[in-house]
């Protein structure tokens, strides 16, 4: 009994000690991570990627790199600048203006009737609004000899009455009945006037 009261004494005594005088913790340990010893035993691959890592070319540098590739870039240049003067040549000639205002119409035939859609974008804050006269009638035509007493009758004129709003934009469809492949077509208000020649879908 006596040594095991000596024992606990003991190990009471060295947990004391234990809790007094901390055991000095031993300093983390510190990891050095070299670049160059992990490429020694990359593969070659890799180490002639790492070397070219720091002089790597442009985008433009590579599309231009070879004749083929430089070629093809100048190709594609042409092409879209070929496209945007298409596009702001038929845009433009398929726009009239009209007292402030930028019209557009377009027109299909569709079982007997016609159909025309006149668009109207205000382009400045005075654009005219008010009252629109529109006259739809077919375009005289002799494509052959047999066509020309039908074309010395007067064609039939078909009108209609729109109102231009103080709107940025709007949208309005008339319908003639008569299917019409070349249609002239007249918007007026009460000073102005433009005269569209357009082809049916």
């Amino acid at each position: 009994m006596a040594k095991l009261h000596n024992s606990e004494k003991t190990g009471k005594t060295i947990l004391a000690d234990v809790i007094k005088n901390p055991p000095i913790q031993d300093k983390e340990t510190t990891f050095h991570y070299s670049h160059e010893r992990r490429l020694e035993k990359a593969p070659r691959a890799v180490r002639d990627f790492n070397k070219s890592k720091g002089n790597r070319p442009t985008v433009f540098a590579t599309l231009t790199g070879n004749k083929a590739n430089a070629t093809l870039l100048i190709t594609i240049f042409v092409f879209c600048a070929f496209l945007s003067i298409i596009s702001r040549t038929l845009s433009d000639k398929n726009v009239y203006k009209l007292g402030g205002n930028s019209i557009t119409v377009s027109a299909a035939r569709y079982e007997g009737s016609t159909f025309v859609v006149v668009k109207k974008q205000a382009e400045k804050a005075d654009a005219y609004t008010g009252a629109v006269d529109v006259a739809i009638s077919p375009e005289k035509r002799n494509h052959s000899p047999s066509d020309a007493k039908m074309s010395e009758e007067d064609p039939p004129i078909f009108t209609s009455r729109l109102y231009f709003m103080p709107e940025a934009y709007e949208e309005f469809r008339i319908s003639a009945p008569l299917e019409i492949e070349y249609a002239l077509i007249l918007i007026q208000t009460e000073t102005e006037r433009t005269l569209i020649k357009t082809k049916t879908d």
